[in-house]
């Protein structure tokens, strides 16, 4: 794909929503890689991305899920006294498949239901909040076989540091999909 007719061919096959066609469409850019660059909407990104190269995208969302629940969802149970729920969660596998996902969803989703019971004060519930997005994550990572799922764990991802309080991760992932350009346009 080089052109910006190029890409809404391929987008019209592929079956894009209007508003992402219309994007497309509207876009003064003339080269497909020049708008794609432009895009910031992670959702249009991953699934355009998860059709043309599903493989690149379900191990995007498994290392994001990964991130949730190994990074994240621990720096907001640390933060307010979680100690050992945070420990439990940093010391699971990898994820790296849709068993690994499985498993930290769990491991996740029990995390959040303890922060949630001893949330006594109300920024407690900020923890759970970090481990419940982060238990979504690597959710929507195990069933990442449709592309809404592989959306939904990034976006979730970035839920899970949202809580955690650490910036620029939802940048991160844009310059991620960006840069899964080149891999995507080989794609046969």
């Amino acid at each position: 794909m080089k052109t910006k007719q190029d890409l809404l061919s391929k987008m019209g096959e592929l079956g894009a929503c209007h508003e992402a066609t219309e994007y497309v469409t509207s876009s003064r850019k003339r080269t497909a890689k020049s708008i794609w660059m432009a895009c910031d909407n992670i959702d249009w990104l991953c699934w355009f991305a998860f059709r043309v190269r599903p493989d690149l995208c379900k191990t995007f969302a498994l290392r994001w899920a990964d991130k949730a629940v190994r990074v994240y969802a621990p720096i907001a149970l640390r933060k307010l006294g979680f100690e050992a729920d945070a420990a439990k969660l940093e010391a699971l596998p990898a994820i790296v498949d849709e068993s690994t996902a499985k498993n930290a969803a769990r491991a996740a989703r029990s995390a959040a239901d303890e922060a949630d019971a001893a949330a006594y004060a109300a920024y407690a519930a900020y923890a759970a909040d970090a481990a419940y997005a982060a238990g979504d994550a690597a959710a929507y990572a195990a069933i990442a076989a449709f592309a809404a799922s592989a959306a939904s764990a990034v976006s979730a991802a970035s839920a899970a540091a949202s809580y955690a309080g650490v910036e620029g991760v939802r940048q991160q992932q844009l310059n991620e999909l960006h840069a899964m350009w080149e891999e995507i346009c080989n794609a046969r």
